[in-house]
């Protein structure tokens, strides 16, 4: 009785965690103006974008999942950022009568201007704390990366190199920004440490790649590019800098923002005839762990798939982990590595899915440290109990998925 009450509760929590299939994208702007830049709140519910459609370009805020837009500025503004916290949206604006940095609260209240300057400060993005606003400027007499306070004073050069250095954006761990830049002739992705030092080139070619923007996880970038000859989304990897497509279409796709649970990715595309922000859901595995009945936080769980590298994410408070964005045509593997058992016959319960269809009928193996090995197939629900697990020894989980398939992939 225990276990099937275990079960159900897992079951709703995959549910709840698990993003929907990802076929097409979904428009959530349709005005005949021209709407672009969007920036997720911090948790996920809503989006600010720059729009035209009163007569210039001002910050507009809407649901998430679309709605009504509510304009927040009444003066020039665009490239917005939201806060970590939401309090505030950081922007560009010329209301000073020259291209500064400024920030407002999310109502569109107290408008404060950052950078004072006589030169032109634009594309930003805050650090992960939200103490700093990271901007492009060519104060220097060339357009470089720097840093300022939230609350305005001194700002500190991050880069300094006589190619452009635009669009910076911070990992979510505050340890790097990525950028990009033209100081290897084409414009192309960089990333520094987030305080500044050698620079890396992240992608390279005869083309152009802009407006980086990382994972949830730090493990990829989501950028706009013209490799194919017009403008699609692409991710690469922020280790090893392998890039692939994420959305292709004959149309012009660019300002991709990754929401703040990897789930979906917004963008402003003219697909649809004009440029409007959209969202895509992005194809994700699921799943939830417990011993003896209680949620298995803080566990570490890689993915692994051919011609990508590794990802990791932990286990949430109530036990649940997603790892999105799958290569399609490929299998994946899931693994698991949990703490020592405390006592003598703890049970282990996981519960997968995969766009929100229960993993079924795939093969589970359970190791403990010592040589302990159990092996299972979860059931039609997605879900395998292992039982008597020996106290005093650690364990990993591993799972075998199937080929992602084309229906349930953006590429």
């Amino acid at each position: 009785m225990l276990f099937k009450l275990m079960i159900r509760l897992l079951l709703v929590a995959v549910a709840l965690a698990a993003p929907v299939a990802a076929d097409s994208p979904t428009q959530v702007t349709t005005d005949p103006a021209r709407d672009w830049d969007p920036s997720w709140s911090p948790d996920g519910s809503r989006l600010v974008f720059t729009s035209d459609r009163s007569g210039f370009d001002q910050l507009w805020t809407l649901s998430g999942t679309g709605g009504d837009p509510v304009r927040i500025t009444g003066e020039p503004a665009y490239h917005p950022a939201w806060s970590p916290d939401g309090r505030l949206i950081a922007f560009t604006s010329e209301r000073s009568g020259n291209q500064d940095i400024w920030t407002l609260r999310a109502d569109g209240r107290r408008p404060r201007q950052i950078t004072v300057n006589p030169a032109r400060d634009e594309t930003l993005g805050w650090s992960h704390r939200g103490e700093r606003i990271t901007f492009d400027s060519n104060r220097s007499g060339n357009w470089d990366i720097w840093t300022i306070p939230a609350q305005g004073g001194t700002a500190t050069r991050l880069t300094d190199h006589p190619a452009l250095d635009a669009g910076p954006t911070g990992s979510r761990d505050g340890s790097r920004i990525a950028f990009t830049s033209s100081r290897e002739g084409p414009m192309d992705l960089w990333v520094i440490p987030s305080g500044g030092g050698t620079a890396r080139r992240l992608s390279s070619g005869p083309h152009t790649d802009v407006g980086p923007d990382w994972s949830p996880d730090d493990a990829l970038i989501a950028f706009g590019t013209d490799r194919n000859g017009n403008w699609d989304i692409w991710l690469v990897s922020s280790n090893d800098g392998r890039p692939w497509p994420l959305i292709t279409d004959a149309a012009n796709d660019l300002y991709p923002a990754w929401s703040p649970d990897g789930s979906r990715i917004a963008f402003s595309s003219n697909r649809g005839g004009n440029s409007d922000v959209w969202i895509l859901d992005l194809v994700g595995v699921t799943g939830c762990l417990a011993l003896s009945g209680d949620p298995l936080a803080d566990a570490r769980v890689r993915l692994s798939q051919a011609g990508r590298p590794k990802r990791f994410a932990d286990t949430g408070p109530d036990g649940c982990f997603s790892h999105y964005a799958l290569r399609e045509g490929k299998k994946f593997k899931l693994k698991a590595y949990g703490p020592e058992v405390a006592a003598e016959g703890t049970t282990l319960a996981t519960c997968l899915s995969l766009n929100q269809d229960p993993l079924a009928d795939r093969k589970v193996i359970l190791k403990q440290s010592g040589g302990h090995t159990q092996r299972r197939r979860t059931g039609a629900d997605g879900c395998v109990l292992f039982e008597n697990l020996a106290a005093g020894t650690t364990f990993n989980l591993t799972l075998k998925g199937p080929r992602v398939v084309a229906e349930e992939s953006a590429w």
